[in-house]
């Protein structure tokens, strides 16, 4: 299968409804005490476009990636989240993964804890800062926009790294049916009642 490097109209997407899912069990042992069993290491980001669709535009480009998605070998498509889409030095982090290569990564802190967030689909012009011996400067690093990957140059042990810039996330469509509900070609009455239209991040 091959990812479409597109993204669908942020207009479509603002307005619309999302954020992340995570997937546990819940069981409550006999003195009431609550186990939690998480089975995921990454959340999963959902949206509803439903929300966002103010046009007959915008459902036809909706339909057009439905086809696209459902009936040739592209599988899934960008999408900003209006909410989460911007990485700061005070948001961000990169994590080794070997030789020169790095994972940008959103940062998730609360007080001392922190929750790292691979970005797989970066927009637009991002920049890599380097923090060595408490200075910050720009690295010289070659950034795929398509994987999130930051290839970093004249890296030293003890060296940290920062982003700056926007991101997408990678998705598809949840279910297989696009239930349109009215068919009488008035369409405001198809933009008053139209169904969830979810989309499910894809994991990469």
């Amino acid at each position: 299968m091959t990812f479409l490097e597109q993204r669908i109209s942020t207009e479509v997407m603002r307005g619309s409804r999302g954020g992340p899912r995570a997937r546990r069990e819940k069981t409550y042992v006999q003195s009431g005490r609550l186990k939690q069993d998480f089975h995921w290491t990454r959340p999963l980001q959902v949206y509803d476009l439903s929300y966002g669709i103010k046009s007959q535009a915008d459902f036809e480009e909706v339909r057009a990636l439905f086809y696209l998605v459902m009936f040739t070998p592209y599988d899934g498509f960008r999408a900003r989240d209006w909410n989460d889409y911007q990485c700061t030095q005070a948001n961000s982090s990169l994590t080794f993964i070997s030789g020169s290569d790095w994972q940008m990564c959103r940062k998730y802190t609360h007080v001392a804890a922190s929750y790292l967030r691979p970005v797989f689909k970066v927009s637009g012009a991002a920049t890599i800062y380097r923090t060595r011996a408490s200075v910050v400067t720009v690295a010289s690093a070659t950034v795929d926009a398509n994987t999130g990957i930051a290839t970093i140059s004249a890296h030293v042990g003890g060296d940290t790294y920062t982003w700056v810039g926007d991101f997408d996330v990678p998705v598809t469509f949840e279910d297989e049916v696009l239930d349109q509900i009215e068919l009488d070609g008035n369409w405001n009455a198809v933009l008053q009642n139209l169904p969830s239209i979810k989309l499910e991040e894809l994991r990469l």
